[in-house]
């Protein structure tokens, strides 16, 4: 018999029929908060119990349940055996010019717009229509949209097309050139030229690009496409409904 106790400060101690089987913790995310993110420092990661633990959990939290951990960790057939799903599969990465899989070069026209500006305003709501689309099938986006721009970069390269705003990248310095922090598009068929576009401008301007790229997200998944990268560690994300 499977026990959850709550210990204060969204802890609970795990019991295995009375036997100390270490400490869950659980966190909520301020722009994904229907679901509760679940911390496992357990001392035994058991398949057979795996069920019983997590609709202990469920039942007890009253909403669905998220867990995030790089794909190297051995728990994953646990989480499968306690009905999550895995979701989504994040990768991390850095690159520099030495790491393009081909020559690129600008291939559509690019515009720089920065914050305080109508432009910039319009690509802060496309990124919030896009990232709010591609993630409602793993955890829907709660943050409104005043709170979701509010700690966007500043700066964003965008294409035009039809008088209006098609693509666009949002941008950060960081030590050694450029994070691309997001990616987004009206026109998912056709990004990829932009995102050459948008490397091969900043490589004129910098050594390093970094990126982070969900296997949900087209736009961001056509960027990684642009590079043979050193082989990474991706993290995955468990969804239990």
């Amino acid at each position: 018999m499977i026990q959850a106790v709550h210990q204060g400060n969204q802890r609970y101690r795990i019991y295995d029929s009375g036997k100390d089987m270490g400490c869950i913790n659980v966190s909520q995310n301020p722009y994904h908060n229907r679901h509760l993110y679940l911390s496992l420092g357990l001392t035994r990661y058991d398949p057979q119990i795996a069920g019983e633990l997590f609709r202990v959990l469920r039942r007890e939290l009253g909403r669905p349940l998220q867990v995030m951990l790089y794909a190297s960790e051995s728990i994953h057939d646990f989480l499968i055996a306690g009905g999550f799903e895995r979701k989504r599969r994040c990768y991390e990465w850095e690159a520099r010019a030495a790491n393009l899989a081909a020559p690129l070069e600008e291939a559509v026209s690019l515009t720089k717009v920065s914050e305080g500006t109508v432009e910039y305003d319009l690509c802060c709501k496309l990124l919030y229509d896009y990232y709010s689309k591609t993630h409602l099938a793993v955890s829907p986006l709660t943050a409104d949209a005043e709170a979701f721009c509010a700690d966007l970069p500043g700066t964003v390269l965008c294409h035009t097309a039809d008088r209006g705003i098609v693509h666009f990248a949002f941008m950060a310095p960081d030590e050694e050139g450029y994070e691309i922090a997001y990616v987004g598009t009206i026109r998912p068929d056709n990004f990829k030229p932009f995102a050459q576009s948008v490397v091969a401008k900043l490589f004129r301007e910098c050594d390093r690009i970094t990126a982070e790229c969900d296997d949900i997200d087209p736009a961001a998944m056509a960027l990684k496409s642009l590079f043979h990268l050193p082989e990474v560690t991706p993290y995955d994300t468990y969804i239990l409904d």
